[in-house]
């Protein structure tokens, strides 16, 4: 499957123990699953979704970690554009005929 093949490619499964990984990977899985594409439109829009989500909780993390004020802010931003993208990318998905 294309979507599958993509979202390897951009979604970070190396993380810092094979545990994590594992349940990253089946985590994505899952949500692809879940999303069931019909067409390649779907299948972009649901590993763009993917994607974007998985970015968004790795910058929710950096937001956690940190305490320096310039680096949280900048995580913030970046969860706050992600989060549009994802409303954005939903949208979209929802919006395509099935």
């Amino acid at each position: 499957m294309v979507a599958l093949s993509s979202l390897a490619g951009n979604v970070r499964f190396n993380q810092h123990s094979d545990t994590d990984a594992t349940q990253r990977y089946n985590a994505t899985i899952a949500a692809l699953h879940d999303i069931a594409p019909k067409d390649a439109l779907e299948g972009m829009l649901a590993t763009q979704l993917i994607a974007t989500h998985m970015a968004a909780m790795d910058c929710y993390l950096h937001v956690n970690k940190t305490n320096d004020r310039a680096t949280h802010a900048y995580h913030l931003n970046q969860v706050n554009k992600l989060s549009r993208t994802f409303v954005a990318l939903l949208e979209a998905l929802n919006r395509h005929p099935r």
